[in-house]
């Protein structure tokens, strides 16, 4: 039997419908927007996604990091290994509405800090304690440029902090990138009252960002 042209049209806006309602359950994803960091002095750069937050500096506190519910923590983040914030011209971290409350997370970040002090590779590629405690150091390659790689850790009254610190003597020029990730030490806290986060999850975004770093000259 042949179809009649209502027929047609009724056959037009079932398919329709069903398109519709596939789409409708198929979760619609933007795709991740990718931010660019190029230093003051275009020495080098680096890409974020805006999922992650941008710290800046404290206007009126030059150690101080905003926002400081993702950029502050017990023991700085946005800093080099001596927790010094001075030198430090960029920060990302990790915001910390993304970790569900109860967690003994405070705060993690990747920063970048020329270290004006070292004048000499063995002078850069050394990192020394205290106050962390400083683990074996190993090379690794980053877009083409060898890196120190040295691993820390440090306690402070129920605050830890573990640390990755990348350092290269780039032209004359002692170059510092870290990964720090602080948090609480649940031991310190009422029993079953806090749970520890995810802390591989967070290293990964962070380390995500820093295979992103590259000299420009």
């Amino acid at each position: 039997m042949t179809c009649t042209a209502p027929c047609w049209l009724l056959g037009l806006v079932l398919m329709v419908f069903h398109s519709v309602v596939l789409n409708a359950q198929q979760p619609f994803r933007h795709p991740s927007k990718r931010n660019s960091f190029t230093s003051p002095d275009g020495e080098f750069r680096f890409e974020y996604p805006d999922s992650l937050v941008q710290c800046q500096k404290d206007a009126n506190q030059s150690d101080m990091w905003r926002p400081d519910e993702s950029c502050e923590a017990f023991t700085p983040v946005c800093s080099d290994v001596s927790c010094n914030s001075a030198g430090t011209v960029a920060c990302v971290a990790y915001p910390a509405h993304h970790i569900k409350k109860g967690t003994n997370f405070q705060a993690a970040a990747f920063s970048v800090t020329p270290l004006k002090e070292a004048t000499t590779e063995t002078e850069c590629l050394k990192v020394v304690e205290p106050p962390p405690h400083v683990g074996e150091s190993r090379n690794e390659i980053v877009n083409g440029v060898k890196f120190k790689v040295t691993e820390i850790d440090g306690v402070a009254t129920g605050n830890l902090i573990d640390g990755y610190v990348y350092r290269s003597f780039h032209r004359n020029k002692c170059y510092e990138l870290d990964i720090r990730i602080a948090f609480s030490n649940p031991a310190y806290a009422d029993p079953g009252t806090m749970k520890n986060f995810d802390f591989e999850a967070v290293h990964r975004r962070l380390q995500s960002v820093l295979h992103t770093f590259e000299f420009t000259k």
